[in-house]
Formats: C-alpha cells, structure tokens, sequence
C-alpha cells in the first residue's frame, strides 16, 4: 500500500507513537500527511520559559490553539513572564493592556475574558512566586473548560511571594468532568472547612479518580474539615507528597478524622503513596474498657506485687527493671495476638491494594500486622524502614475523639486506666524486620514487595520454633552444628512476581545458611523480578545458589539486579552461563559490585560470555555492573 493511500484513521495512530523529530519530517511527506501529523504535533505541547524553543513555539500555537489537547506550562525561577503570550493562547478576547494591577481591582475585567481551548483535557501549571497573578487568571477563567480531565497545579517555593490559597470546593465546581486532581508545593494553603462544603451540591458525585495533595490538608480542623470528600465517591487513588517538616506535620495533622472520612466518602480506594513526612493512620484502634481486656489489668496487678518485692530486696533496683522489662514483653505478645485475631481493628481502606509508604511515616506495628491478616485485596506494598529518633511521631493521640476522653475513674485504678489509654498508642509503634516478615506469612495477595532503609538479617529470618508451624512440609530447614534452623513459608509463594530486599547474612559465612536463604528465595516460583539490593548473600554454587531456581523460578524470571558478591568466586563465568541456561526469560542481569568506583573497569569483560556459541541465543540483552560505595566510613551506602 503507498503511503499515499493509508486511511486518515490508521496515520493518527501511527502518529501517536512517532518522535516529535519524526512528526515534523510527516508534516511535508505530503498533503495527506500534513493534517493528521500537525494535528498530533501540537496535541501535548510543554512550555518552558527557560528554553530557547519557547518563543518560536509560542508563534507557532497563536494559530494552533484548536489542536491543544495537553499543555504543561513551566514559569521556572528566573524567567521571563509573558503575560501577554500566555492569555493569546488560553483565552479568546481577552482586553488590551491588561495587567496585574487592573486585573486584580477591575473584577469585570474577568467577564470579558473566556477560556479558548473546549478540547483541551490536561493542563499541568508551574510557576514561582511572580506568577499568582497568572494562576488566578486561570483559576477564574477555566469555568467553561468542561472537557478538562486532569489538573495540575505546583507552586514553586520564592521568597516575598503571596501565599496561594487553594479552594477545593470551587475546583470541584469548575470542573465536573475531572479524574486527576494534583497540588503540590510550597506557595499555598487551604481554605478553612465552610458550610459550604456541606451545600445540596455535595449530594453530587464528580468523577475524580486520582487526587494528589500535602499533609496541610490534614490539618484541617473541625467536624466539617473533610466533608468535602463527600463529593469524590469515585475517588480510586491518592498521593500525599509533603514538604512539610517533622514537628509541622506531626503536630498538626488529624490522621484519624481523615481516614475516617475518607472510609464513608470513599469506599472505592484502592491506592495509597506517600513520600515526605505524612502522618497516615491505616486501622481504626477504638478505646475499649478496661473490662473487655481483663489482661492487661491481671499483668499491671503482677508488675505491682513484683515491684513491691524489689522494694524489700538487696538487689531491688535491678530485679524492678527486669520485671519491667517482662511486662513489656508480655504487653507486646498480647497485643500482637489480639491483632492477629482480627478482633478489633477496623480498616480506613478495607479495598486497599497499592500502598507506597516513603519516609519520616507514621506506618506501625499495628499496621504491618492487621494488613497481613485483612488486607485481602493488597496486591503492592512498598515500605521504607529508617530509624526514627523522633518520639513525638508515635505519641500522636486523638483528641477529637468522642471516645477517647474517659475518665480514670473507670475502675478506680489510674494506673489501670492509664495502661488502657495508651493501649493504642503502643499499638502504633515501630515495627520492626519481625513484623515484617511475619507480614509476609500471612499476606497471600502480594505480588509486589520492596522493603528500602534497611536489610533483613539471617536472624529475622529463621524461626527455631517448628512446633508452632503449620505447613512443616513447605519450610525450608537446615541443621548447622546440632541446632535446627527453619525459615517459615510465605504466603505469597504463589502470587509474588517482584522482591526487592536486602539480605544481610552473618560475618562468618556459613555454606548451610546461604543455601537456605537461596532455598527459601525459590520457594518464590512465579517471582519475575529480583532485587537484593545491600546485600551479603553470596551468589555461587558452593554457597547453594542453585537453590535459586529448583522450584520453577528459571521459567518465569526476566530481571536480576544487584546480584551480591559472585566476583569473589572462582566460579563466576560457570555461574552466569548458568543463568544464561536456565533462565529462558531473563533479559536484565545487574550485578553488585562493592569496591572502588576505579575498580569498575574489572567489570569490561563480563560479557564476553555472550559471545560463547552455547549462549548467543539466551535472551539476556543488558548486564551492567551496579556499584555500591560507602559514604563518610560511618556505613551507610550510596549508589
């Protein structure tokens, strides 16, 4: 078929995958061509003030402006306004000689300017502290733009600027027919919760879908401060991205109003990503009576026949402090079972199936375990473990509460009282790789788990206690010296197709642990991506590394990264035309190096291997060598 004679309908979707170099070439194949290659030319268009392509582009859309489908538009820091270019391509019959000054005294000024673009569907706005003015403009003039889908709004931090202030309620309004919703920046606030965000049109339910926002939302206060949620029944995802320091966010924040809002506005939920500092409560811990945990009363009772004891002996500083330390312990054993029998603990996001948790969070013990016992439907979790040397992240208490204020004359007891108050609070500590791994026997729908901040040790893995394991035929075992160690199963043997984790093993290698940990990773046979990323595992055979694949894993895997320390081995070339061999599928093998970054050009002729004639055609088609390098001696890593 000539080029010539191609329907309209098939050149669009050609187009649609074609380089904007390519695009320009079609303009002038023919006339045919033109039409349809300009039409996608000048469908997504990114602006930015800083580069040299911006005023001929700006030329080129004045008579354009019908084609506009998507148009991001950059006011970088240290650009030039043109306020005039601006307004010629978004509105039609906007005033001569308008300015900031008259636009913000002369409000007829408004009426008289209308949105130009009707096709227009995805608008993303970034601008410093020089251009409110333009983002006011806008906001008050997109009234007709009933085709716009999603909206992007950033406000760059600049010093003396104004603050933006956000109405939520009036984006709503404008633009009923939106699905991705995004604010994010330094430059803005939100307006205080109304009556209005109660008004009849709340009984309305607009169509978004995606609604990325900061914690300062969350600080909204009052009984109406999330009413507006109301509106977003179809709301699917959110985004939480914070700015924010520590003590603002922690200090302010309202974790338990707002996922108690988001739990009877938006049941449909089913995508949370967090990055910054957020304060995010995932399970709703009532305040029970001291009555419905008669355990927690008999163990304070013991604490204090113990502490009395101590006061009459020699030793009695000391023994007080084990005692203590005992009662800890036993508190943890009865809270963790209390939330592994699902009793109480009451889900914001009973649909949840993505959950993406960055750092300086608030995601808890009581967190990790109620997600591996209810959460049915979580497909996606990715957890960021850094210590927290911050206390005041789990001492957040719910003060708005109707529950929450009883008084300690409940039993007569204040210290009974005041053990049962903080019940919840403890709940919300920490977690630790523990919890972590037994999350991982217990969630039997996750098929993406990355864990980044830390590296699990052989301890946390292991588990001497066989009597306790139900599927005894699945563990995977190993007696070194006289002394059995297992590693229980996961539930998502089955399901898992991307791990991400670090494996740290202990400082005197033994064969037998590596090879369990290489077993116990097969076990993952559907597993298509493997990251083992700060890790000391040792890839060879001697090490067990066939382990790797006796469970089916060589059918299905495509990506290895960050394979740890093969290079040491003698074995290393054996070891790849291994992988080469058994993985039909693999396409991506990275490689962790730990050394000097001069020492990288040790790594020139790993892929020689490619050229063996028993492997020219496996499907590997990258392999590259990641280096891992120690920051400041003090043991942390960068790559």
């Amino acid at each position: 078929m000539p080029p010539s004679s191609i329907p309209i309908e098939i050149l669009a979707l050609i187009f649609q995958h074609l380089s904007l170099q390519d695009l320009y070439i079609c303009l002038f194949v023919s006339r045919e061509w033109h039409d349809p290659a300009e039409a996608q030319l000048y469908s997504d268009v990114t602006l930015n003030a800083l580069q040299k392509t911006y005023k001929p582009l700006i030329t080129a859309l004045k008579t354009r402006r019908h084609l506009l489908r998507s148009i991001r538009w950059w006011f970088a820091k240290g650009c030039e306004l043109l306020e005039s270019d601006f307004q010629a391509i978004l509105f039609d019959d906007h005033p001569v000689g308008i300015n900031r000054g008259e636009y913000s005294q002369d409000p007829s000024v408004q009426n008289r300017l209308q949105f130009g673009r009707p096709g227009l569907r995805e608008f993303l706005f970034v601008g410093d502290g020089r251009s409110e003015w333009l983002l006011e403009l806008i906001m008050s003039n997109l009234t007709t733009m009933t085709t716009l889908t999603t909206l992007t709004l950033h406000f760059a931090y600049g010093f003396g600027a104004e603050t933006y202030i956000v109405d939520l309620n009036r984006i709503l309004v404008t633009f009923p027919y939106l699905k991705d919703l995004s604010i994010d920046g330094w430059m803005h606030e939100y307006t205080p919760a109304a009556a209005k965000d109660v008004a009849p049109e709340a009984e309305i339910q607009y169509r978004l879908e995606s609604f990325t926002f900061d914690p300062k939302l969350m600080c909204r206060e009052g009984p109406e401060a999330f009413l507006f949620f109301k509106r977003l029944g179809n709301l699917r995802r959110i985004q939480i991205k914070s700015l924010l320091s520590p003590y603002d966010c922690f200090q302010k924040n309202r974790p338990w109003a707002f996922g108690r809002a988001l739990k009877e506005y938006c049941p449909k939920l089913e995508s949370i990503d967090t990055s910054g500092t957020v304060a995010l409560w995932l399970y709703d811990l009532p305040v029970l009576w001291p009555s419905k945990i008669p355990h927690f009363i008999s163990l304070v009772g013991e604490a204090a026949i113990s502490a009395q004891q101590s006061d009459e002996a020699t030793d009695g500083v000391t023994h007080e402090l084990i005692t203590i330390e005992q009662l800890r312990r036993r508190l943890q054993e009865q809270e963790q079972k209390e939330l592994l029998e699902a009793k109480e603990a009451v889900p914001f996001f009973p649909q949840l199936k993505r959950l993406v948790i960055g750092e300086d969070h608030t995601f808890s013990f009581q967190d990790i375990i109620s997600l591996g016992v209810q959460a049915q439907f979580l497909t996606h979790l990715e957890v960021c473990h850094q210590p927290h040397r911050l206390n005041y992240i789990w001492d957040m208490y719910e003060k708005d509460s109707p529950t929450a204020g009883f008084t300690t004359a409940t039993t007569g007891n204040a210290i009974h009282d005041a053990l049962v108050e903080a019940r919840r609070l403890r709940k919300r500590r920490p977690f630790t790789n523990r919890d972590l791994m037994l999350f991982l026997q217990l969630c039997s729908s996750l098929q993406y788990f990355a864990l980044t901040g830390c590296s699990i040790t052989f301890d946390d893995l292991i588990d001497s206690d066989i009597g306790n394991n139900g599927s005894k035929s699945r563990t995977t075992a190993v007696v070194l010296g006289k002394t059995p160690q297992f590693i229980r199963p996961w539930a998502c043997e089955d399901t898992l197709q991307t791990l991400k984790l670090g494996l740290e093993m202990s400082d005197a290698p033994h064969r037998e642990q590596h090879a369990l940990v290489w077993k116990h990773l097969g076990r993952l046979w559907r597993l298509r991506s493997l990251t083992l990323q700060e890790s000391s595992l040792i890839a060879s055979f001697p090490y067990g590394v066939e382990g790797l694949l006796e469970e089916g894993m060589g059918d299905t895997l495509e990506e290895i990264r960050r394979l740890p320390k093969w290079w040491k081995e003698e074995d290393q070339r054996e070891m790849m035309l291994w992988f080469a061999r058994r993985c039909p599928r693999l396409m991506v093998l990275g490689l962790d190096y730990l050394g000097d970054a001069g020492d990288g050009q040790r790594s020139s002729g790993l892929c020689e291997f490619l050229e063996d004639e028993d492997v020219k055609q496996c499907s590997i088609y990258r392999i590259f060598v990641e280096l891992t390098l120690y920051d400041d001696g003090k043991g942390h890593f960068s790559n």
